[in-house]
């Protein structure tokens, strides 16, 4: 690759298919900033930077946040790590694959079921907004649940306040990101709140239950896009959650042997 290649701002923007400010927000932001400087000060970008940038879009293009991007980003060095990348993103686009067929499926059942009838049921329109989101809890706890507990599980779902949902597992985050003690107090208050939240989305059905266990368990399973969620489910959930539920005499269906 010419090394000597240099792009203005202007240039890159419209080679790439990006807006000049764009550019400039991602500078401002620490995600791309030009490698070098014209003598009158012009941004000026070199070709590590435009590969820089193929990977901000190409995640972008996916639904992650610049914050989940600049974790996943890659310094090319040579045509290898290139080719390492591109591998990486054929696993994310591979990925998207199974979701959209997952999407699709959903969709002809939801065709089959209305079928001649004018009635149309709150909870599978709520499953196929659901089975949309990405890389979340949400679509890997449906993914795994059985249609028949399906009608079930999403009308408990349809009453939870998904605002409550979104605050536990932002705070799952921050206790992974400062490192916190899964046996401390913060923890054992998540795993508390987590599990009134889990006893509200399967309205104690065992089944639904052990449904949402399972799928805590096929941690390995779960996609490489989601590796800060597994992570701090292992590092801070998992065993705050487990003490918890032992402290408080409680034993999911299905969890008898305790958790993994």
């Amino acid at each position: 690759m010419n090394e000597d290649c240099l792009f203005t701002v202007g240039e890159l923007a419209k080679k790439c298919g990006v807006t000049v400010r764009t550019l400039q927000y991602y500078d401002q932001c620490g995600l791309l900033s030009p490698s070098r400087y014209s003598e009158g000060g012009r941004r000026l970008y070199s070709i590590d930077d435009v590969l820089r940038l193929q990977q901000i879009l190409f995640f972008k293009g996916f639904g992650f946040t610049l914050e989940e991007i600049r974790n996943r980003l890659m310094t090319i060095n040579s045509a290898q790590d290139f080719a390492k990348l591109l591998a990486k993103q054929k696993n994310v686009i591979e990925e998207q694959i199974r979701h959209l067929e997952k999407i699709v499926s959903l969709m002809d059942e939801t065709i089959e079921r209305i079928g001649p009838s004018e009635n149309l049921s709150i909870n599978m329109v709520m499953a196929i907004l659901k089975a949309a989101k990405q890389n979340d809890f949400y679509s890997l706890v449906i993914d795994s649940i059985d249609k028949k507990y399906m009608d079930s599980f999403l009308l408990n779902e349809a009453k939870t306040d998904l605002k409550d949902w979104d605050s536990l597992l932002t705070r799952l985050k921050e206790l992974h990101k400062k490192d916190a003690d899964p046996f401390g107090q913060e923890a054992e208050k998540l795993a508390e709140d987590w599990w009134n939240m889990i006893m509200d989305l399967t309205g104690g059905d065992t089944n639904l239950i052990a449904t949402v266990f399972s799928a805590g368990e096929s941690l390995p399973n779960w996609p490489e896009e989601t590796d800060d969620i597994k992570t701090a489910i292992e590092k801070i959930l998992s065993p705050a959650l487990g003490s918890y539920l032992l402290k408080q005499g409680i034993v999911p269906p299905g969890m008898e042997d305790g958790f993994k």
